[in-house]
C-alpha cells in the first residue's frame, strides 16, 4: 500500500513546544546556570581513563561565570598562573601559583625565519634523561598556537614541567611551513630561552622574580556562600517507598522496611565526619528510640561509585566489600547495618525530587524517616539529631493540622487549605525516571485501595489526593420565603442523610475517575514495557468504565491490532464509528484493518463513507485512490475515480509530496497516461532525493521502469 502522505499537525507543534519547555524546566531543577554565579571547575589529568575533580582544592571553585582563561609564567618563578576574565564581577581576576615545590621547568619561546615570525603552529618535543630504574620516558610535546579555547590566549611561552629532572637530554623543534627541524641538546632546567629558526643553539634570558602589583590594583576577596544548616523536611503528602532491598553485612539482601515500626533509613560512609557524628549520637539514644518504636537502618555508600550523569554503581571488589564489612563491624553501633545499592538510592532519589524542586544528589548524611506502613514521612539532609527523630515519631498518628502546626517554620493563620496529592504523582515520577515496574506496583496499590473502601470516611480518605475544590459538592443552604409552611419545610428537608447520599454520590464519580486514571496509567506502563496483553487488560477496563468514550475506543482497537485479534479491533472501531460519526480517525484505522484483512472491499466502503462527510481528508483520498489504481482485483480497480481523487489530493496546497505524487503517477498509469505517469513520478523521485529518502526514490525508480514498458502497477 502506498504512505499516506505525512501531515504536521498542530498537536505535533504544541507537544515539541512543550516538550523543550518541560526539557528546560528539568536543566533549572538540576542546577544549570544561565550564566550567573556559575562556579568555575578544575580537572586534572590522572593519566587514566578518569580526571580528577580538583576545583575546590585548587581555589578555582569560584562563582564568577568565567569566559577566558590564560596561562602564563606571570612571576617568572617556574610554575604557570592563571588570569581568568569573567562575565560577573570582578571581570578579571589572577591566580598565583606560589605552591611550593622542588619540581624543575623550562621554558621556550620560538622566532620563525623560514616560517611565520611568530612560530605559530611549531611543534615541539622534549626528551628527558631516565633513571636506571626507569624505562625510556614518553616525550613532553606541546604545539604553539595562537589562541586556546573560547575567548583565551595564553602566552606564546611554551612550559614544560620537567618534574625532578634538571636537564633536558633533547629538545626538537620543527618548524612549520619550512619542513626544518632543530636539535638542542642537554638543556639546563629552570631557564628561559629564546630559539630563532635555522640557528644551531638556544638563548638563555634573564628573568627577574620580583612581582610588583600598580598600587591602584585592589585584591577582591571572594564572597563565600554561608555554609547551609541540615534541612528537616515533613512530608505532608506521604510518599511510599518502592519495593527496594539493602545488602546486610553478610551479603544478603534485606527489605529495609519491618511494620509494625517506623524505620529511620540513614546513608553514610566511612570518610563522612558529620555521618559518623551522627551515628554515635543515634547510637547513645538508642535504647530511647526503640521505646518509640523507631528501627534505624545505617546503609553505607562507601561500596557505591559515582558514574556518568548523578548514577552510581556498586564496586562488585569483595575484598573491598570485607574489608569495609570488617571497619563497619568495628564501630559496634547497636542498630542495623548494611549496604545501599543502586536500586535503594535510585528509589529514595526519585522521592526526593518528588519534594524537592532543585533536583540534587543525595547529600551525606541523608535519612529518610518511613511510618508504619513503609511511607516516607520525613527527609533529614544533614545529621538529625535523636530528639528531633523523637519529637517527629510523635506525629506518625497525628492529622494533617497537627503536623502542620509542629512543622511550619514560623508562626501565623495558614490561608490555604492542605493540598493532599494524589498517589498517581508519585507514579509518575516513578515512570518519567525510568522505574517502571514501581510505577506499575504504586497504580496498583493506590488503585486497589480505592476499590476496596466502600464506608463514606474511608473512600474519602482514600481519594483525598483527587479532590480539589471544583469537586466536592455544594449543598445549597433552605432560603427563607414567605409561602406557606409545607413549602418551607420542603425546602429545607437538606437533611444529613441527603448531604451525605450527595457527597458519595460525587466520591463515587470520583472514585471512577481515578480508576481511569490508573488505568490509563498502566496501560500506557504496558506498552513502554513492551507488555501487549497486559496493555489490552487496562484498555478493556478503560472502556468498560468509559463505553461512550471514542478515544478509549480506538486506543483499544489498535491494542487489539497489536494482540493480532483483528475481528475484535474491528468492533471497537465500528463502535467508536457509531459514537462520533465524524471520527476521521476511526474509520482510518477500521480500513486498515480491513485492508490487513484482504477485505479491499470492505475498507474501499469506509473510505467512501469518510469522503462523504470529509470530501478533502488526505490520507482517504490517498488511500483510496491508490486502491483503485493498483488493486490485482480486476472488480476492484477504477483508474477514471483514482485519478480524480489523487488529482483532488495533489491539488491542495502542500500536497504534491513523494506520496501523493506517486499514488497521483499509479492512477495515470491506469488509465493508459504513462507518459504522465513517468513525468509525474521523476517529480517524486526528485523531492525524495532532496528530502533525503533515498531509500523511497530508490522504490520509485523501479516503478518507473514498470511505467517506460508501459504496464501499470499491481499491488
Amino acid at each position: 500500500m502506498s504512505q499516506s502522505p505525512t501531515e504536521t499537525s498542530a498537536n505535533d507543534e504544541v507537544n515539541r513546544y512543550l516538550t523543550n519547555w518541560n526539557e528546560l524546566g528539568l536543566m533549572i531543577a538540576q542546577g544549570a546556570s544561565f550564566s550567573g554565579r556559575e562556579r568555575n571547575c578544575c580537572f586534572l589529568n590522572t593519566h587514566s581513563s578518569q580526571f580528577a575533580d580538583v576545583s575546590a582544592i585548587t581555589g578555582l571553585d569560584v562563582p564568577d561565570d568565567s569566559r577566558g582563561l590564560a596561562l602564563v609564567d606571570w612571576d617568572h618563578d617556574g610554575d604557570l598562573d592563571l588570569w581568568l576574565s569573567n562575565r560577573t564581577g570582578p571581570r578579571v581576576r589572577f591566580f598565583r601559583n606560589d605552591q611550593d615545590t622542588a619540581n624543575h621547568y623550562l621554558a621556550l619561546q620560538l622566532q620563525g625565519t623560514k616560517s611565520n615570525r611568530d612560530a605559530i603552529g611549531a611543534r615541539v618535543e622534549v626528551y628527558l634523561k631516565p633513571s636506571k630504574s626507569e624505562s625510556p620516558s614518553v616525550p613532553l610535546i606541546q604545539t604553539l598556537r595562537a589562541g586556546e579555547s573560547f575567548l583565551s590566549q595564553s602566552s606564546k611561552w611554551l612550559h614544560f614541567g620537567l618534574g625532578d629532572h634538571a636537564l633536558a637530554e633533547r629538545v626538537v623543534i620543527r618548524w612549520p611551513g619550512s619542513g626544518t627541524t632543530t636539535v638542542l641538546q642537554n638543556l639546563p632546567a629552570d631557564r628561559h630561552y629564546t630559539i630563532v629558526e635555522g640557528q644551531a643553539s638556544a638563548m638563555a634570558l634573564e628573568t627577574s622574580r620580583e612581582f610588583h602589583w600598580n598600587d591602584d590594583m585592589q585584591t577582591v576577596e571572594s564572597i563565600e556562600e554561608p555554609t547551609r544548616a541540615a534541612t528537616r523536611t515533613v512530608l505532608m503528602n506521604r510518599r511510599p517507598l518502592s519495593p527496594v532491598v539493602y545488602t546486610n553485612l553478610e551479603g544478603l539482601p534485606e527489605k529495609p522496611t519491618q511494620p509494625p515500626r517506623a524505620t529511620l533509613i540513614n546513608l553514610w560512609a566511612t570518610w563522612c565526619g558529620p555521618c559518623l557524628e551522627e551515628l554515635r549520637a543515634l547510637a547513645d539514644y538508642d535504647v530511647e528510640l526503640r521505646q518509640h518504636g523507631l528501627n534505624v537502618i545505617a546503609l553505607s555508600t562507601d561500596l557505591l561509585q559515582e558514574g556518568a550523569g548523578h548514577d552510581v554503581e556498586l564496586q562488585t571488589d569483595l575484598a573491598d566489600r570485607d574489608a569495609l564489612t570488617q571497619t563497619m563491624r568495628a564501630f559496634d553501633y547497636p542498630f542495623t547495618v548494611g549496604f545501599a545499592d543502586q536500586q535503594l538510592i535510585a528509589a529514595l532519589s526519585t522521592i526526593h525530587n518528588q519534594v524537592y524542586y532543585a533536583q540534587r544528589s543525595l547529600p551525606l548524611p541523608c535519612s529518610f524517616l518511613l511510618d508504619t506502613q513503609g511511607r516516607v514521612t520525613a527527609i533529614y539532609k544533614g545529621a538529625v539529631s535523636p530528639q528531633q527523630l523523637m519529637e517527629d515519631l510523635a506525629l506518625l498518628e497525628a492529622n494533617a493540622e497537627t503536623i502542620a502546626a509542629r512543622t511550619r517554620p514560623f508562626a501565623g493563620s495558614r490561608v490555604l487549605n492542605i493540598e493532599q496529592l494524589s498517589p498517581l504523582v508519585a507514579a509518575e515520577a516513578y515512570r518519567e525516571g525510568g522505574y517502571l515496574e514501581e510505577a506499575q506496583a504504586e497504580v496498583e496499590r493506590y488503585l486497589a485501595e480505592v476499590m476496596a473502601t466502600h464506608d463514606l470516611d474511608q473512600m474519602s480518605a482514600a481519594l483525598m489526593g483527587a479532590l480539589r475544590p471544583t469537586v466536592a459538592p455544594e449543598i445549597a443552604q433552605p432560603l427563607p420565603s414567605a409561602s406557606s409552611e409545607s413549602d418551607t419545610l420542603t425546602k429545607s428537608m437538606t437533611t444529613v442523610e441527603s448531604q451525605q447520599a450527595a457527597i458519595k454520590t460525587q466520591l463515587v464519580k470520583l472514585r471512577e475517575r481515578e480508576q481511569l486514571r490508573c488505568y490509563d496509567l498502566l496501560a500506557r506502563l504496558a506498552r513502554e514495557q513492551r507488555d501487549a496483553a497486559g496493555e489490552l487488560v487496562a484498555r478493556r477496563k478503560i472502556v468498560e468504565l468509559a463505553p461512550q468514550s471514542v478515544a478509549a475506543c480506538l486506543a483499544l482497537g489498535r491494542c487489539y491490532m497489536q494482540n493480532r485479534m483483528p475481528e475484535e479491533a474491528i468492533e471497537s472501531f465500528s463502535h467508536a464509528i457509531e459514537l462520533d460519526a465524524s471520527a476521521r480517525q476511526a474509520y482510518l484505522d477500521l480500513a486498515l484493518v480491513w485492508q490487513l484483512q484482504r477485505r479491499t472491499d470492505r475498507a474501499i466502503e469506509v473510505y467512501r463513507q469518510l469522503l462523504t462527510r470529509q470530501p478533502d481528508e488526505p490520507e482517504a483520498l490517498n488511500n483510496l485512490a491508490w486502491i483503485l489504481a493498483t488493486s490485482s482485483h480486476d472488480a476492484l480497480r477504477n483508474g477514471a475515480d483514482a485519478l480524480t481523487l489523487a488529482q483532488r489530493l495533489c491539488d491542495r496546497e502542500g500536497r504534491r509530496t513523494p506520496p501523493s505524487l506517486s499514488t497521483l503517477a499509479a492512477a495515470l498509469a491506469e488509465t493508459g497516461d504513462f507518459d504522465k505517469a513517468v513525468a509525474t513520478l521523476d517529480e517524486a523521485i526528485r523531492l525524495a532525493r532532496t528530502e533525503g529518502a533515498d531509500d523511497v526514490a530508490a522504490k520509485l525508480e523501479q516503478r518507473r521502469e514498470l511505467f517506460l514498458q508501459h504496464q501499470p502497477f499491481r499491488e
